[in-house]
């Protein structure tokens, strides 16, 4: 009986080693698995905290880009058919732009070109916008339809002109540049009589004659009694007596309406 007992013991203390055995095991490699399993994830954590993702304000500014189209417009421009007044208009890449006629008007300020190839002209001596339009890179439309051309030369007035006269330089209509102050016009004739009107010509209260000799244009009244204005060369416009500053409002014509 004792000698069962003992058997049953050993047997029993058999099963329990191998019992406790069997529970462990799979516990340690469970354990290991999940801190394995942690410390993967704390490094991929890591590494995604290490990537720059791009802020969208962050993009290239579209104005930074060079615009073949400035480039392409750059250089001299005329009319394809020959104006009464000759008259150039100069466009660099840098958006600026410039135009002199003869013997007259002068303008310059800047331009931006939009996405359906209009460009917007703004005037810097007169504060006017306009809208001009690109056909092609041989072809312009200004805000009138009239059709421009590429001038190859680097003359301002590129048309074939007669003798230079001195008296091409004042021989216009000419208005007072702050219009809002000043309604009143002067026009100098090629038969070097001069009238002064502020209803467009429909009437006159001065005139007279006159002398020009490429710098001081002198007004002969009446009366006998003179006043001077001067021609800026380089502003294209005449100053007068007072300081006031008149530009060309149109060439002469017979029917002429200021």
């Amino acid at each position: 009986m004792k000698k069962l007992l003992i058997a049953a013991l050993l047997c029993l203390s058999v099963l329990c080693f191998t019992g406790c055995g069997d529970e462990e095991q799979p516990k340690r490699d469970n354990y290991k698995e999940s801190e394995k399993k942690e410390k993967d994830d704390e490094d991929d954590d890591k590494d995604r905290s290490e990537i720059e993702i791009p802020d969208p304000d962050d993009d290239i500014d579209p104005s930074d880009e060079t615009d073949p189209r400035y480039e392409m417009l750059a250089g001299y421009w005329i009319f394809e058919e020959e104006p009464v007044i000759f008259r150039s208009y100069k466009f660099d890449a840098d958006g600026s732009w410039d135009t002199n006629s003869e013997g007259g008007d002068c303008g310059y300020g800047d331009y931006t070109i939009t996405d359906d190839d209009r460009i917007i002209l703004n005037d810097y001596e007169y504060g006017n916008t306009y809208e001009w339009k690109i056909e092609n890179e041989e072809l312009l439309l200004d805000a009138s339809g009239n059709r421009m051309i590429r001038y190859l030369d680097s003359s301002v007035y590129p048309y074939e002109q007669k003798e230079y006269d001195v008296y091409d330089d004042v021989q216009y209509a000419w208005m007072y540049r702050d219009s809002d102050d000043y309604d009143t016009y002067y026009v100098f004739d090629t038969d070097l009589t001069w009238y002064c009107t502020n209803d467009g010509g429909d009437s006159v209260y001065l005139d007279g004659t006159y002398d020009y000799d490429g710098e001081t244009l002198t007004l002969h009244f009446d009366d006998g009694t003179d006043m001077e204005m001067v021609y800026d060369r380089d502003e294209c416009v005449l100053i007068d007596w007072d300081g006031d500053v008149l530009r060309v409002l149109s060439v002469l014509t017979p029917d002429l309406k200021l």
